[in-house]
């Protein structure tokens, strides 16, 4: 797992972070701000990356509005676009 930072500037939160694997194999990062929130779910305006995950070279990045959500009672909230890059499933959770 790795850590995302919650900062507060008025009334706009930024969430920036990511996660990398330790033997180096991959790494996510996000880094954006949250537009609209509600009590399960809130809207990530920002970047994803993914990157050299399952396979070496993979890049996966875009720039853009992204819905997380909590589903099933999870402890986290889960981004709800699970193929948006070349097919394969990535999920991207963020535990709270």
């Amino acid at each position: 797992r790795g850590e995302v930072a919650v900062r507060h500037v008025g009334e706009v939160t930024y969430l920036t972070g990511g996660q990398t694997d330790p033997k180096g194999a991959g790494s996510l990062f996000l880094d954006g701000q949250i537009v609209e929130a509600g009590e399960d779910y809130f809207i990530f305006e920002g970047l994803i990356r993914i990157a050299n995950t399952p396979d070496q070279g993979r890049i996966c990045e875009n720039s853009k509005q992204w819905r997380f959500a909590i589903t099933q009672n999870r402890r986290y909230w889960r981004l709800r676009e699970f193929e948006w890059c070349d097919g394969l499933t990535d999920y991207v959770d963020i535990y709270f």
